[in-house]
């Protein structure tokens, strides 16, 4: 298939401590958005740390890619927005040129 099987997540989830929170980072090219359909589709609902993903996307447009994948999707999808703070079991993208 086109993508590696992923580790699974251990028992009890991912666990953030103090000292090393967790985050799940995801970036993919302009041509990555069926990629990104297969990956958010596979979070699970109840994930607690906070996902960020960056999709190469051109300054010179607004972008609608959080309305896109929020579908396929069980947390909410969102744009970020200046120093808006994190949340867990939300997925935020950085807005074009970013």
């Amino acid at each position: 298939g086109l993508f590696a099987r992923a580790s699974p997540v251990p028992e009890g989830g991912l666990m953030a401590t103090p000292t090393r929170p967790a985050v799940l980072v995801i970036g993919a090219s302009a041509g990555g958005v069926a990629a990104l359909q297969v990956v958010l589709g596979a979070l699970p609902a109840a994930l607690p740390a906070p996902v960020l993903a960056v999709l190469h996307l051109p300054r010179d447009r607004s972008s609608r890619i959080a309305d896109v994948l929020a579908p396929y999707c069980a947390l909410p999808v969102r744009e970020a927005e200046d120093k808006q703070p994190l949340q867990r079991g939300t997925v935020t993208f950085a807005p074009p040129d970013y």
